[in-house]
């Protein structure tokens, strides 16, 4: 076994362990792209620009039960170049704390958004985790001939508020804003960013991300736990049961944080930067923004926690046959991940299965403080809440990320509400993502807590999506108009 070492909350790191940090991602960010250790050959695993010689296949899967155990192999891996900075070879990956009070009230850590970084020695340096140049051109040609996002030489990735959609038809129009925010001062900007992320951690009128990770913790098993496809089923197949609740899966959250860093705004919020387009938003270019890695750290420890939670600390139990299993199973292959066999002595493909025990893995995090989260069994009277099904929803059909937000219509004068939002990462040409051929469906599940049965009686619903082209919303897609179904009410059973 190898000796463990523990990741941390960033925030709560010595001085010394930040300038490791530092100093390990300024290396590798600096190896050519060819090294293997490389940030870009790191980075270029999880989308652009994909495996050589398959014109079909991306190795990061999302949507199936591999994604929380594909990921732990993948900062692994990660981890293991970082060390092999000089003096870094002790270095643990820190996560970023979405649900600290810190990110909270205040939004992204400041050793991720300040543009330079001091040592203890008083040496300053360009701050690697602000942002990463691309050493090498990346495009999609080669999965679709009329892909249109691609990433040149030279290309620095940009968050809220900035665009990087470099290869789009509006260019010069996004050139011209880029130009228009990098005149105001770097405050300004960094403080857009922070409020964006703080809409979305706690919204006050929705159950913000910090509480949907707290949700994700009760989901009942590891399949639906792992990934929004496997959830859908489940909330589907309980959609007229209003005694049960929805299931919240892990991969939700994570993906509300890619949108927000990404440049999507929450629905419902005035709308300041409806144009910005960073490339956490987008799953081919994601990984090169360097807080990819910490964003994922912190996916991770939520999937440890709820390992440790739910008694899976030494194996994982999948429900063959669910949605988000077809193609993946314990022993499916995490490629492009290698390891020596414990058994033969030979190199071969990672599996979830050598990926459970952190421990075995050579890390492991602080015990959870669970007082934090509120991880209880929820009473059958707390959920006895009737349910809304979003549906009419294809994704092949929607180029890049996207938002499903469900409404209720004003009454009495009052202004249409949000009140649920789903947001999906996904690719600019999902046609011809291999994977993502398992998950076109895209359904968005509401418990209507928050209402009496007489409310909702007089209550009429709808639902948008919100596209990188049309930010504000729309109510069909391919001319499918979205549909909003109310399950049965309290009296069902």
């Amino acid at each position: 076994m190898l000796k463990s070492h523990v990741r941390k909350d960033i925030e709560t790191l010595s001085q010394s362990e930040r300038d490791t940090v530092i100093r390990a991602f300024d290396y590798i960010g600096k190896l050519s792209p060819e090294d293997p250790n490389s940030f870009f050959a790191l980075a270029s695993y999880h989308g652009l620009p994909g495996p050589e010689g398959n014109s079909q296949k991306m190795y990061c899967p999302h949507g199936n039960v591999l994604f929380p155990t594909w990921h732990r192999a993948y900062l692994l891996r990660v981890e293991k170049a970082l060390q092999s900075a000089p003096g870094c070879g002790h270095l643990a990956l820190p996560y970023w704390n979405q649900t600290s009070e810190s990110s909270l009230k205040g939004g992204l850590p400041s050793i991720f958004t300040n543009k330079s970084y001091t040592f203890a020695s008083g040496d300053t340096i360009n701050n690697p985790l602000y942002s990463y140049t691309m050493q090498k051109a990346v495009d999609g040609l080669k999965y679709s001939s009329t892909a249109t996002h691609s990433k040149p030489v030279g290309h620095t990735t940009v968050r809220y508020p900035f665009s990087g959609r470099v290869a789009s038809e509006e260019v010069a129009e996004v050139k011209s804003r880029n130009s228009s925010l990098e005149a105001l001062p770097h405050k300004t900007i960094t403080g857009a960013l922070d409020e964006n992320i703080r809409k979305w951690l706690a919204p006050g009128y929705l159950p913000g991300v910090a509480e949907n990770y707290r949700q994700s913790l009760e989901a009942p098993s590891y399949t639906v736990f792992s990934n929004i496809a496997s959830a859908q089923e489940w909330n589907t197949n309980n959609a007229e049961n209003p005694q049960v609740p929805n299931v919240v899966p892990l991969e939700l959250p994570h993906n509300s944080m890619h949108l927000a860093i990404g440049g999507f705004q929450v629905p419902g919020a005035p709308s300041v930067h409806a144009a910005s387009q960073g490339d956490m938003g987008e799953n081919e270019t994601a990984a090169f923004d360097p807080i990819f890695y910490f964003h994922h750290c912190f996916i991770d420890y939520m999937f440890w926690m709820w390992q440790d939670q739910h008694g899976q600390k030494d194996h994982l139990d999948i429900t063959p046959g669910m949605q988000g299993t077809k193609g993946a199973d314990i022993d499916t292959p995490l490629e492009p991940f290698t390891m020596t066999d414990p058994n033969t002595g030979t190199e071969r493909w990672m599996t979830s299965k050598d990926v459970i025990d952190t421990v075995k893995l050579g890390y492991d995090y602080a015990k959870p403080q669970w007082q934090k989260f509120n991880v209880t069994v929820r009473e059958a009277d707390a959920v006895n809440a009737p349910k809304l099904t979003v549906s009419g929803i294809n994704r092949s059909k929607i180029r890049g990320s996207f938002i499903v937000s469900t409404w209720v219509k004003g009454q009495n004068g009052e202004p249409e509400k949000v009140i649920d939002i789903k947001p999906i990462l996904s690719r600019w040409e999902v046609d011809s993502c291999e994977n993502c051929q398992n998950y076109l469906d895209v359904r968005s599940h509401t418990q209507l807590t928050k209402f009496t049965e007489e409310e909702i009686e007089d209550m009429d619903f709808f639902a948008l999506v919100h596209t990188r082209e049309h930010p504000d919303g729309i109510d069909t897609i391919d001319g499918r108009p979205i549909e909003v179904e109310l399950g049965a009410l309290r009296g069902w059973m």
